[in-house]
């Protein structure tokens, strides 16, 4: 029974997150990511709409850098300083 339930909750929150998401987007509160070197990540603070693809771009650049951007990530103010 605790393995239904944890099922249950846990696409309970993943529906919420998904509503939350589709209310923020018609509420024009959200940023479409536009791949073209304009798009200022550390500046925005909605939800970022992105293709599959460029989002995996992302990840495959960020996976190259050094272990000190996650570590200052990890500090606490969440600012990388090169």
């Amino acid at each position: 029974m605790d393995n239904d339930f944890e099922h249950y909750y846990n696409a309970t929150i993943r529906l919420q997150a998904e509503v939350e998401a589709l209310h923020r987007e018609r509420q024009g509160e959200v940023w479409y990511w536009q791949g073209d070197g304009e798009d200022k990540l550390e500046s925005l603070s909605c939800p970022v709409l992105i293709e599959a693809q460029d989002l995996r771009e992302l990840l495959k650049k960020a996976s190259r850098l050094p272990l000190s951007i996650q570590e200052a990530l990890n500090s606490g103010d969440g600012v990388y300083r090169p």
